[in-house]
């Protein structure tokens, strides 16, 4: 579990510290639609303290019974000292719980008693309660790159079909696998890299900015909860891997969108869609994403692809038309585009998420 914070938090959170509990949720402003978290955070610390600067050093993503992402604590430091925690509800996007003293254990200790080992999630029981989920969190899966068993020679393709359609949206960001170790010099996830495209995308990440883009590919690692697994590769050695749950890819672009000062971008996901929800989403030119789980002779695989076009080619002869999703596939460095026959490919189930805004 990465324990680096997100910097849009530290950005609005540097000036919270007091010796209270506050035991109802804190919400919104009421001439606002949108949670103001700001304005909460400098009412409480207007009250309490006036000149405290402090700043969060973990965050623990905590999921409910099912296994979605519901909420996450963050522990709040000064001076390296502990002044306790506040608990942040994504569903609600408002901090339900803050509590604050010097010298506190912060949110897992005082909660759980220990720090929870890799491998392991926080789940929420009740209200308040929460425990460390003790079931075997480490799983068999094949290397990504077993994916590349589902990519077309298009080659193949032009030898006997006729190119009908060709699309691709605008703006179109491919980051990979080398980029992110190469460059950024820290540990690759599929999904994550799925949305730091979008972000880009969109435009709501600015690469002259003063913001460093390692610091926006944590921030997605934060409020993704992107974990970390123990996975076979194909000699049947174990080694980690970092995955994010698929069904947090959309929020984590809306939520980041706000952040980040922009709109924010609402999106529509479904399970096992057909072809015609990704070339819907090129056609309005929106972004979207793909993610793929299959099995693999070492158990299961899973990988999330930002789909960035599509080609159409109808049979020389006779046969029905044909559509090949083209797919920014998160290795290499950039530009690195594949081709996906997506009614085809023999897989346990397909997710997408199509985000509801055009690209410029």
């Amino acid at each position: 579990m990465i324990k680096k914070v997100l910097s849009v938090l530290v950005a609005f959170m540097f000036m919270i510290s007091m010796t209270c509990y506050m035991d109802k949720p804190v919400h919104a402003s009421e001439d606002s639609n949108t949670y103001d978290i700001d304005s909460v955070i400098s009412e409480i610390v207007k009250e309490f303290y006036n000149d405290v600067e402090v700043e969060v050093k973990d965050v623990n993503i905590i999921y409910s019974s099912d296994d979605k992402v519901i909420e996450c604590s963050l522990d709040i430091y000064c001076d390296n000292i502990c002044y306790g925690y506040m608990i942040y509800d994504y569903n609600l996007s408002q901090i339900i719980k803050f509590k604050v003293e010097r010298d506190s254990e912060g949110f897992e200790l005082t909660h759980l008693g220990q720090e929870v080992p890799d491998g392991k999630i926080i789940k929420k029981v009740d209200l308040l309660n929460y425990e460390i989920d003790e079931d075997n969190r480490t799983y068999l899966a094949a290397k990504t790159n077993l994916f590349t068993m589902f990519f077309e020679d298009l080659d193949i393709a032009y030898s006997s079909n006729i190119l009908t359609h060709e699309k691709y949206i605008p703006n179109i960001c491919s980051f990979g696998e080398d980029y992110i170790t190469d460059i950024l010099g820290t540990n690759y996830c599929c999904a994550a890299v799925a949305v730091l495209n979008v972000l880009m995308q969109y435009e709501r990440y600015d690469p002259d900015s003063a913001t460093p883009i390692e610091d926006t590919y944590a921030a997605i690692w934060s409020v993704g909860g992107v974990e970390k697994i123990k996975v076979k590769d194909e000699d049947g050695k174990f080694e980690y891997e970092y995955v994010m749950d698929q069904e947090v890819m959309g929020f984590v672009v809306r939520e980041m969108s706000v952040w980040y000062g922009y709109e924010r971008i609402q999106f529509s996901e479904k399970e096992n869609p057909k072809v015609s929800f990704f070339t819907d989403a090129v056609d309005k030119k929106y972004a979207s994403i793909l993610g793929i789980v299959t099995t693999t002779g070492s158990g299961i695989a899973g990988h999330a692809v930002n789909v960035v076009g599509y080609l159409k080619f109808k049979p020389i002869t006779y046969g029905n038309e044909s559509c090949y999703l083209a797919v920014a596939t998160g290795w290499g460095y950039e530009d690195d585009i594949e081709y996906l026959l997506y009614d085809k490919i023999d897989v346990v189930s397909t997710y997408g998420v199509k985000f509801l805004s055009k690209i410029k």
